[in-house]
């Protein structure tokens, strides 16, 4: 372990890093995947600094196995699509390039960010700056693969190892630029089994109204994601102790005021831990989520009694989707999230309305 500095966009020394030689961090180049090996190596190459960043450091240091490989260099996004013929440029707020291998694999490349505020597009920056645009330290460390050294501004490594989650952003302004890094930090406590500091508790509590100016799409996006984690329940828990649900489902929340003694809240996560289970066996898709989900609360009102011979499946789903506003799910979920629910429940499912009749 050692220290160095680094140029900044300038020329000028900048931040102090630590360096942990192989040695420490016990990672070789043979632990990651050999085309994003090959990617780095090819910027490398020709003049350029890369490196493996984030979640798939953190995870091979926690003792998992990384789903994805991303990415970062000081070369732009044209500079990327020339060395490699598979690249595509994506993006205009920020551009990104996603290179293409066989196999249907497919790595994604950022440049480095700069921490420049503003409504600029584009506006790249040095290593140390792409650093500060992270938004938890575990997230922040950088693996050179040919060198086999891993690059640490922020105590990321240190924190890995304590399984503590830490912002490198503000506390002050974090949430206000994204509210939905909230919603992360409470999913990478539920699946990674970290603890969240106290000052980044205390700030999500604080900031927890935030999480309404998110936009739907992001939100349900999330909610997919915490679904097919394997850790759902536990990821529920939490939002419910730091009071998301409120914001995240409201419906959910009500309904759970509604029924005092906890009967239904334990309900739902039950349910949810059966997903995990599921989850952790087979693909799961998001209409069998959706039902998860839903499926206890729909019980207790007496959903499906009602149903029988009265109701379409389209007014059934209009139930689930009203259930689970503000998020917007594409019909065909909300559908299938219905069919696995009343399949489940031994009862047949509900045919959709006759439109034909109907413009009779």
């Amino acid at each position: 372990m050692h220290s160095r500095y680094f140029l900044d966009n300038s020329g000028e020394p900048t931040m102090k890093a630590v360096i942990y030689d192989k040695d420490d961090h016990l990672l070789q180049s043979y632990h990651f995947d050999l085309d994003a090996r090959k990617i780095c190596s090819r910027l490398s190459q020709f003049g350029h600094e890369a490196y493996i960043v984030g979640g798939a450091i953190r995870d091979l240091l926690m003792g998992r196995i990384p789903k994805d490989f991303d990415i970062v260099t000081d070369a732009s996004p044209s500079r990327v699509k020339k060395l490699f013929k598979s690249a595509r440029v994506i993006g205009k707020r920020f551009r990104l390039v996603h290179i293409y291998f066989p196999r249907n694999k497919l790595y994604e490349v950022a440049t480095f960010r700069s921490t420049e505020s503003g409504d600029r597009r584009n506006v790249y920056g040095s290593l140390y700056e792409d650093v500060m645009r992270r938004d938890f330290s575990i997230n922040a460390l950088y693996f050179d693969p040919r060198d086999e050294i891993l690059i640490d501004f922020v105590g990321g490594f240190a924190d890995v190892k304590r399984r503590i989650l830490r912002s490198v952003l503000p506390l002050e302004t974090s949430f206000i630029e994204d509210p939905v890094r909230m919603l992360r930090a409470l999913k990478y406590t539920a699946i990674l089994g970290v603890y969240i500091a106290r000052p980044l508790a205390r700030r999500i509590r604080k900031d927890v109204k935030l999480l309404g100016n998110a936009s739907n799409s992001r939100l349900s996006e999330e909610l997919y994601k915490i679904l097919s984690s394997g850790h759902s329940a536990e990821a529920f828990r939490l939002m419910d102790r730091y009071g998301f649900i409120k914001l995240f489902l409201p419906e959910f929340a009500r309904k759970f005021d509604e029924h005092k003694g906890g009967k239904l809240r334990e309900g739902v996560f039950s349910n949810l831990k059966d997903l995990d289970e599921e989850v952790d066996k087979r693909d799961v898709g998001r209409g069998a989520m959706i039902a998860c989900l839903c499926e206890r609360i729909a019980e207790e009102e007496g959903f499906f009694e009602s149903a029988l011979g009265e109701r379409s499946l389209d007014d059934l789903s209009e139930y689930v989707k009203d259930l689970i506003v503000p998020l917007v799910q594409p019909n065909r979920d909300v559908e299938n999230a219905v069919r696995h629910m009343f399949l489940h429940q031994g009862l047949c499912v509900p045919r959709k309305r006759n439109r034909r009749r109907e413009v009779k």
